[in-house]
């Protein structure tokens, strides 16, 4: 089962994600590449971060990387 950011919203936590897109020299948005990083606060204000690398031969998923942020993020949040 998959933990999505409705389901973390719902359980009381804060939620901010960023998606950063790699460029080219030219500024136009490359197709391939990225990052995703995931701010989880819980509801004393204590913020976990996390991120998933795309690697520059695949192409940037935002689902998928949101999906993999999170879970880094809960196992960090569960220790």
């Amino acid at each position: 089962m998959h933990i999505c950011i409705d389901d973390l919203k719902n359980m009381g936590y804060k939620v901010k994600v960023i998606h950063q897109r790699n460029k080219h020299k030219d500024g136009t948005i490359m197709t391939k590449g990225g990052k995703t990083i995931i701010f989880i606060t819980d509801q004393y204000g204590n913020t976990t971060e996390s991120h998933a690398i795309c690697s520059s031969l695949d192409g940037f998923n935002k689902k998928l990387g949101i999906r993999i942020a999170i879970g880094r993020a809960l196992s960090q949040i569960s220790k």
